[in-house]
């Protein structure tokens, strides 16, 4: 699992700067905040995606300016908060289960130019542990 953590964060180096992590506790909530260009965020569609090592791009929801939160087939308001306003814009899932660890993407889609932004949530305790006993029990007679 570590490894796998380490492999993606190397692959998602991006210059010399690597992805954030946000670190939550299983059940809890995680917030992320979209680091673009205000003019940007406000001016056009906000997009959030969630991404799984290997796999492609999730729409979480799109946020418009005049208009309520469009979410993914995958993703409903009762999971997720997300806001768009002036000041901050930022994704909220409310209660951390095990399938929500992974990459986190913000994106202005422009006609000119895409702004994208990520994050990896780093779920902790969520450690497994299995524990089997066995008990063999048997008469010996001499």
């Amino acid at each position: 699992r570590m490894i796998q953590l380490l492999v993606v964060l190397l692959l998602l180096h991006q210059g010399y700067t690597l992805v954030p992590v946000t670190t939550v506790p299983l059940g809890d909530p995680a917030t992320f905040t979209c680091s673009l260009p205000a003019e940007k965020i406000n001016n056009n569609e906000l997009h959030w995606y969630k991404q799984n090592a290997g796999q492609t791009l999730r729409l979480i929801v799109k946020l418009r300016k005049h208009a309520g939160p469009a979410y993914g087939p995958d993703f409903s308001s009762s999971r997720v908060h997300a806001s768009k306003n002036e000041d901050i814009n930022s994704l909220t899932i409310l209660s951390t289960v095990q399938e929500d660890e992974g990459m986190y993407h913000c994106a202005v889609i422009d006609w000119i130019e895409n702004y994208w932004h990520g994050t990896y949530l780093l779920l902790t305790g969520n450690v497994k542990i299995t524990a089997e006993s066995w008990i063999l029990c048997s008469n010996i007679y001499f």
